[in-house]
């Protein structure tokens, strides 16, 4: 599985959370059992600094197939 870009707009300050579907080409359910997620928060998509991670966890794959989730508390963002 690659690496997909995502533009988010997430609030200053506050909490953010958004459950993301995976799918394949024919738009069925991938199971997420044993991967591993993370996503970045940075000013560029260049950019070498991160100035967050959000918390992903997979949701279960039996009635949630395919479903996980990214997080981001507002404790977990840094100001610049």
């Amino acid at each position: 599985m690659g690496a997909a870009s995502l533009d988010l707009q997430i609030e200053q300050g506050a909490s953010f959370e958004r459950v993301l579907t995976v799918r394949d080409s024919l738009n069925a359910p991938i199971i997420l059992t044993g991967r591993v997620f993370r996503g970045q928060v940075r000013r560029t998509y260049s950019s070498e600094e991160i100035l967050a991670s959000f918390t992903c966890t997979i949701l279960n794959q039996i009635t949630d197939p395919g479903k996980m989730t990214m997080r981001l508390t507002a404790a977990q963002k840094r100001r610049k």
